[in-house]
């Protein structure tokens, strides 16, 4: 039997509490940085803090330009105390 999207998304929540302080980590890229923003807007309510770090530096100009025109929030992970977090996520990684 299929578990229905509602029912995964409850699973989802269901990891995490309101103290939570969580860390997506991705290669940034699109289809990451997309995915990072997807998660970070499915939480931003109901956990304490979420932050999202790039592996990579990001040199390619469509990359640069999404994440400007985006305002998206990058943390390099050379910049990020794993310490402050305790939670991890990642996304789009192989």
């Amino acid at each position: 039997m299929a578990i229905s999207v509602s029912e995964k998304l409850r699973r989802f929540y269901d990891l995490f509490s309101s103290d939570d302080r969580i860390l997506i980590v991705i290669n940034a890229d699109p289809d990451a940085i997309a995915s990072a923003m997807a998660v970070k807007r499915l939480l931003w309510r109901r956990v304490a803090n979420i932050t999202i770090s790039n592996i990579n530096i990001i040199k390619r100009p469509d990359n640069l330009a999404m994440i400007r025109l985006l305002d998206v929030s990058l943390v390099h992970i050379d910049e990020i105390d794993e310490e402050s977090f305790n939670r991890f996520i990642m996304v789009d990684s192989q």
